[in-house]
């Protein structure tokens, strides 16, 4: 099943890269340290697929694979599909923006967890040269774990690194 779903997302990323120039492409690390709800840290890829809805707004979609370190229990999967709404303070080209990404994690295999996912705050966009672009954010992460025998929920401060295509 872990085959089927990457050859899907590999799929839909090679068709969104090469074929439609005005979509902008993020391929995002984050990395989220608890704050006070969960305890443990979250690692994880994201791609998100983007474009301007005006000078100030993108929207986008994607798809995130992440893994909470739980110090307790255990190790959370989660499988996201998410939205993604930016608004840049000086248009979309660079500078600040303010994002928010929610999303919700489906059940791919028998180790991975269901539940709602959000992930909000402030980035920036950084020249790297021709349309390449470095993306960073920092803000708050929350994950809630929706599984049949348990249900738990993990807050923590988010920092995220990316580069745009």
């Amino acid at each position: 099943m872990r085959n089927i779903i990457l050859l899907l997302f590999l799929s839909g990323l090679s068709l969104t890269c090469f074929s439609q120039p005005k979509i902008s492409n993020l391929f995002q690390f984050n990395y989220t340290a608890s704050s006070g709800g969960g305890d443990g840290s979250i690692a994880g890829l994201k791609y998100i697929g983007s474009f301007a809805v005006e000078e100030h707004f993108t929207v986008g979609a994607g798809l995130g694979q992440e893994i909470w370190f739980d110090n307790r229990v255990k190790s959370y999967n989660f499988s996201s599909v998410m939205a993604d709404v930016r608004y840049y303070f000086k248009g979309t080209d660079m500078g600040s923006n303010f994002f928010v990404t929610p999303g919700y994690a489906v059940k791919v295999f028998d180790r991975s967890s269901a539940g709602f996912n959000l992930n909000t705050g402030f980035g920036t966009k950084i020249p790297l040269g021709g349309e390449q672009k470095l993306m960073v954010g920092l803000g708050f992460d929350f994950h809630n774990v929706d599984d049949v025998s348990y249900k738990r929920t993990f807050r923590g401060v988010a920092f995220n690194v990316g580069v745009v295509l």
